[in-house]
């Protein structure tokens, strides 16, 4: 397959060239015939099926048609006996009863598919609550310096020696006894970087020195070269210099035995720097959490291909996949996956083999072809809350399957990364034992915006200095959820309270910077 082609592999996930597939292959046919029955299920709980109509929020099914399961009774009377819809239930009894295992039990349970949708809706700081309550640290693993940049550090790092571990020079010039201007000494070594001297400094005498370099037995001071002249082996000194003048004391830096860098420590360059000064190779950090990012719909292509009317390039799985490279994850599933219900649940159950925390874009509301919640359902994935007071991202879902952590985000874009960087983000720090939440300044509104009366907004915004001491916030475009060019030079997240009426110009607000 060329570089530039969409691939789609038999479980219908669509992925671009050289990302990893969701899963692996499937083996045996009882795992075929375990998809199918999933797969009948879900068309059934989403109407697809010849069961009856779509489930609407809040609606209970009908529990009166037999619905030819494990464990539950198919009607056999003579006037359903005939015609092809019976039969197909009876192959559907007696291949479920073949196949077994944890997952046919649930199907078995069809008859509770009715209960009731959440009418909860909680706030963004109660979701957060409930997502990092589930997270716990990642195992820790020792990587060489080189490569922690951007770890998450497991363990404090104690310095084994003193930094610098020999007083040294602080310029180039002469290693000397301070005192008085007017002196001329005799020059009787040299002391470089790397290269000390075996010579000592005693009255009348000098040692040249390096930057860095060690300072010579005997020497209380340096004198710069630009305060010195040099001529038949002396030196003329033409400036007072007082003990310790230009010297770096052993363990200015760092003593012996202090803690440099603390557990739970964002590596960055310096970090990295000062671990190696402190005498090691390698650093304890907390495994990255892996991650599988999936984007639903029949509408979405791969970047790059041609499209047909009513398409979309796939933006989604892009966004959301750089987000968790950003936030220190690894993700090792990438690609989208087609508004089909057994579909749906075999990429579902792939990721959830694969990573750490599952992403899902859309498919996550109440609709005939949003088939996300209930596969997660069936694969055993506990609802922790679905929608949030929040605009935009209100029909964000969070769930989890031991530690399997699923966030079923919204289709539009705006909302998908929105509802990351508020949800997902903290909970992927929080896994690598960093502080999850960043913290909130304020800052004063550049333009009126108008308050939703029951739901929090989060505006789209570019902070910039002010003479009035708080920084004004300035929306970066249209707010609306699909236009994902508002995050363009966004560098933070504005949040407006819900009410009534409108918040007006220069009036403060609580800002979150965009990491």
């Amino acid at each position: 397959m060329a570089a530039s082609e969409a691939a789609k592999d038999g479980r219908g996930i669509r992925r671009q060239a050289g990302e990893l597939l969701v899963g692996g292959k499937r083996a045996g046919h009882r795992g075929a015939e375990r998809r199918t029955l999933i797969g009948e299920l879900l068309r059934r709980r989403a109407g697809n099926g010849r069961e009856g109509p779509a489930l609407e929020e809040g609606e209970e099914p009908s529990l009166r048609e037999p619905v030819g399961m494990a464990g539950e009774r198919v009607d056999r009377s003579v006037g359903n006996r005939p015609g092809a819809a019976n039969a197909e239930r009876v192959e559907l009894h007696r291949r479920d009863l073949a196949s077994r295992g944890t997952l046919s039990r649930r199907c078995s349970q069809l008859r509770r598919f009715g209960t009731a949708v959440s009418n909860e809706i909680i706030s963004i700081e109660e979701a957060r609550r409930r997502v990092l309550a589930t997270c716990r640290p990642l195992e820790p693993e020792e990587i060489a310096l080189e490569h922690a940049l951007g770890r998450a550090l497991a363990e404090d790092v104690v310095a084994a020696g003193d930094v610098p571990p020999y007083a040294g020079s602080a310029m180039d010039g002469f290693a000397i006894l301070g005192g008085p201007a007017g002196r001329r000494l005799a020059i009787v070594g040299e002391s470089r970087a790397g290269h000390p001297t075996d010579a000592a400094v005693e009255e009348g005498l000098a040692i040249r020195i390096s930057t860095g370099a060690a300072v010579p037995t005997g020497a209380t001071a340096v004198i710069r070269v630009e305060d010195t002249s040099e001529a038949d082996g002396h030196v003329s000194v033409h400036a007072t210099t007082e003990p310790g003048q230009n010297l770096r004391a052993a363990g200015e830096d760092v003593q012996a035995g202090t803690t440099v860098l603390q557990s739970g420590t964002d590596l960055g360059a310096a970090e990295l720097g000062v671990a190696a000064g402190a005498g090691v190779a390698t650093l304890p950090c907390r495994r990255r959490p892996r991650v599988a990012v999936l984007a639903t719909g029949d509408e979405l292509v791969a970047p790059g291909q041609p499209l047909r009317y009513g398409q979309l390039h796939d933006s989604n799985a892009l966004t959301l996949g750089a987000l968790a490279s950003r936030a220190g994850a690894e993700v090792v599933v990438r690609g989208s996956v087609a508004d089909r219900p057994a579909e749906t649940a075999t990429a579902l159950e792939d990721a959830l083999t694969a990573a750490d925390v599952v992403v899902v874009s859309g498919g996550v509301s109440v609709g005939p072809h949003d088939h996300v919640k209930p596969a997660l359902e069936e694969l055993g994935v506990a609802e922790s809350f679905w929608r949030v007071a929040l605009q935009p991202g209100k029909p964000t879902w969070f769930g989890t399957r031991g530690d399997r952590l699923v966030f079923g985000l919204p289709g539009n874009p705006v909302s998908a990364m929105v509802t990351f960087l508020l949800f997902a983000q903290p909970a992927l720090r929080a896994l690598q034992g960093l502080a999850p939440l960043p913290i909130r300044e304020p800052a004063a509104l550049a333009h009126p915006a108008r308050r939703q009366r029951d739901r929090e907004q989060a505006l789209r915004v570019r902070l910039e200095p002010s003479r009035d001491g708080l920084p004004r916030a300035l929306t970066t475009g249209s707010q609306l959820s699909h236009i994902l060019t508002s995050m363009l030079g966004a560098d933070a997240l504005a949040f407006v309270p819900p009410g009534h009426g409108e918040l007006g110009a220069g009036e403060a607000i609580e800002t979150e910077r965009i990491r």
